[in-house]
């Protein structure tokens, strides 16, 4: 949303050694991405969705700029950190985790997966903001789900985190 700025930040951080992670969705311009690879240290990368259809539905954007470019700062070799939330009914299915298990074993490299609990601590932003929640029933899995979707990919040999 701010390239100018975060580009001229990270050239500063990088000026004084100190250490730069970008939070992102990665629904960018791949040239602007790009320009940020070598200021980068960490990518923190989310993944939702991998159906370009439902992501659109629940995201209101389409995923293959988000794909390829994931794909693109794998193959430069960036350090990723990737997060997936994971909200009942919506993306903890067994189509999306295959399709993301496999997706996921064709990139260079990546360090790890997060798997987050979806949590309703940003809902009172959107009132503040005048804006309706898009999914004011979403919640997490339970935890027989959450344990399953982790399971899956850690025998796919994907390390992961719970949060």
């Amino acid at each position: 949303m701010q390239p100018v700025f975060v580009k001229a930040l990270a050239e500063r951080c990088h000026e004084h050694n100190v250490h730069t992670a970008l939070d992102t969705s990665g629904f960018a311009d791949w040239k602007i991405i790009e320009s940020l690879l070598p200021l980068i240290d960490l990518f923190l990368y989310d993944l939702k969705l991998m159906d370009n259809d439902r992501h659109r539905q629940y995201t209101a954007v389409p995923n293959h700029n988000i794909l390829n470019n994931l794909k693109e700062i794998s193959g430069h070799g960036s350090r990723i950190a990737l997060r997936m939330p994971l909200i009942a009914g919506i993306n903890d299915d067994q189509e999306n985790i295959s399709q993301m298990i496999k997706f996921l074993n064709g990139l260079p490299q990546f360090e790890s997966l997060t798997l987050m609990r979806y949590h309703t601590i940003g809902t009172g932003k959107y009132s503040a903001l005048g804006k309706i929640n898009p999914l004011p029933d979403a919640e997490a899995p339970d935890e027989i789900i959450i344990n399953s979707i982790r399971q899956q990919f850690e025998q796919a040999g994907i390390r992961t985190q719970l949060l």
